[in-house]
């Protein structure tokens, strides 16, 4: 499972749990067991960034 980092461009920024993101007719959809789990129209999205594991730090 892979976390995203999902900003918008009114700078709001979330993460998204899934799978993988894709882009498709103007949305990116976030899949989880080859279901999707969320849709973001792609025209609000400022950047989509996936957070490695190896780059976490546990404190």
């Amino acid at each position: 499972m892979n976390h995203y980092k999902v900003t918008y461009t009114d700078t709001f920024a979330e993460e998204v749990t899934a799978d993988t993101i894709e882009l498709s007719d103007g949305h990116y959809i976030g899949y989880r067991d080859n279901k999707p789990i969320a849709y973001i129209p792609a025209k609000n999205v400022r950047s989509i960034i996936r957070q490695d594991a190896t780059e976490q730090a546990d404190v």
